[in-house]
């Protein structure tokens, strides 16, 4: 039981740094003003 928590925690925070690459990658890519009108 904790061996099946631990892989279910290993997933889950492999598709949470998967979520921030691909932010990241938006971030990056998209101009300045957009963010910024994005954010208002």
């Amino acid at each position: 039981m904790i061996r099946q928590n631990l892989l279910e925690f290993t997933l889950y925070v492999e598709y949470i740094y998967e979520i921030i690459k691909i932010s990241r990658l938006h971030i990056k890519y998209f101009p300045p003003s957009l963010v910024y009108i994005s954010k208002e």
